[in-house]
């Protein structure tokens, strides 16, 4: 089950998580152990990178890779 339009910003932003699919700029990650369809800037993320929520629009999620 992927989570989407249910994130709360307050509580899923800045939160670490691992990308579950390599990322095009879009596609899945795990949030305390809950997989959410993710979106990028445009970067591209490989699996198992590690990336922290940047922002909650509506539906969208965007995520980026964890330096």
């Amino acid at each position: 089950r992927v989570r989407g339009p249910d994130v709360e910003p307050e509580s899923t932003a800045g939160a670490p998580g691992a990308a579950a699919t390599t990322r095009r700029p879009s596609g899945k990650a795990h949030f305390r152990g809950d997989p959410y369809d993710v979106a990028t800037g445009g970067d591209f993320i490989t699996q198992g990178t590690s990336v922290r929520v940047v922002s909650v629009d509506g539906m969208r999620v965007v995520v980026e890779p964890v330096a």
